[in-house]
């Protein structure tokens, strides 16, 4: 079959996706051609706010058939409001289809007919790429989803866990030269992987903690998510305040960068407030400890998306948050630097894009894509009945029986 792909191309791990594509396209006998000459154009989505890629192809390709995968898959019913088939989950069962009916016939693919879609969850390791992604960088595929499954977490619910043999991944960092960086894509670091040297790593708070020796990198990514330690013992990822406090003078002691990931929309202001100020103080020069904030989004397929009635909108964070911490601890914590916040109107405009399920839903939120003003955006969900979206039951997971 001939094939004509389009990815957002931006950012390593899209180049990754697009190299692993391509390889699969070609190994199972398929080739890749002009839009003009394909018999399906593919787009591969990794975020809700990327459907402008495909409400663009399908204007620019009326007549063509497309195809839809890549991370947010799982929201079919907006995207086949421009797409004729959806694969959901990994991509290796499609590419192996030699027809379009075969296409349509396999458990994962979306096609606009009522059915249980059950996602390919299939990976053949041997045939993940080690891709050059830019002059000095290059990405290998370790692992997906992730142990822990976080009741907010969308990858967690959507991907089965499932991992490359590390040794695989210690071996790919001798096949590139030694003045390149190697970038391993994966949820979590085994022992074998923390002896690769890295920029950056992403660790379990409790994690690195526990660690005996420092980690090889310079920079340690973690998940606090959560102001408090009720919040995070019913959400996932639960650990102490005092652990908390462990993990950032470890940073310190070691002068290793810390970036802390967080999410706004269930704890109150106060709430991390509090937080904040248990921080032990420290002024000297050192690796800064950043936060970086998101706002909550109440995603389909994950146990949180069951209170998405209980929102309380004024939990949301706005820069203004971002600007008292600054302000307000700027003098006892030297290295701290709290990441400017998206304004919150935005996560309220990608959930209420993710649980359309027609146009005039659909024409609504994008009419509304540039909107910064948060009771807008609230109004919309409300007016649209947003919430009132659930076709979980129609998809049936690995861990369903």
């Amino acid at each position: 079959m001939k094939y004509h792909l389009i990815t957002d191309c931006t950012g390593g791990i899209v180049q990754y996706t697009k190299s692993l594509l391509i390889k699969l396209i070609r190994i199972n006998g398929h080739t890749v051609v002009s839009p003009d000459d394909a018999d399906i154009i593919l787009i591969s989505l990794c975020d809700i706010t990327e459907i402008r890629i495909l409400k663009e192809a399908r204007e620019q390709y009326p007549n063509k058939l497309i195809a839809v995968g890549g991370a947010i898959s799982y929201f079919y019913q907006v995207l086949t409001l421009f797409a004729d088939f959806v694969n959901v989950g990994q991509g290796f069962e499609f590419f192996k289809c030699q027809s379009i009916d075969e296409i349509k016939a396999l458990d994962c693919v979306y096609s606009r007919e009522p059915k249980t879609l059950i996602p390919s969850t299939l990976i053949d390791w041997e045939k993940c790429p080690i891709s050059q992604v830019s002059s000095g960088t290059y990405y290998y595929w370790s692992s997906v989803g992730c142990k822990n499954k976080c009741a907010f977490c969308f990858t967690s619910w959507t991907n089965k866990y499932q991992s490359n043999n590390p040794s695989k991944c210690k071996a790919a960092k001798k096949l590139i030269p030694t003045n390149k960086s190697l970038n391993i894509i994966s949820n979590e670091q085994s022992d074998e992987i923390h002896q690769i040297r890295s920029y950056v790593k992403d660790l379990m708070l409790v994690d690195y903690v526990n660690m005996k020796t420092k980690p090889n990198c310079n920079v340690v990514h973690a998940g606090v998510e959560f102001a408090t330690e009720k919040t995070r013992r019913e959400n996932g990822k639960f650990f102490t305040n005092d652990q908390f406090v462990e993990a950032i003078k470890r940073a310190i002691s070691e002068k290793t960068g810390l970036q802390l990931f967080c999410i706004g929309g269930i704890d109150t202001w106060q709430d991390w407030r509090d937080l904040f100020s248990i921080i032990p103080s420290h002024t000297q020069l050192g690796p800064i400890i950043t936060f970086k904030f998101t706002n909550l989004e109440y995603q389909q397929f994950t146990p949180l998306y069951r209170k998405r009635h209980e929102i309380n909108y004024e939990n949301y964070l706005t820069n203004d948050f971002n600007i008292e911490i600054m302000e307000n601890h700027k003098y006892r914590l030297g290295t701290l630097m709290v990441n400017p916040i998206k304004y919150p109107a935005h996560a309220l405009w990608r959930m209420g894009m993710s649980l359309s399920i027609n146009h005039s839903q659909f024409d609504a939120f994008w009419k509304l894509r540039n909107c910064k003003d948060f009771k807008t955006l609230q109004k919309a969900i409300e007016d649209n009945r947003s919430f009132n979206t659930d076709y979980q039951n129609t998809v049936k997971f690995w861990y369903q029986h």
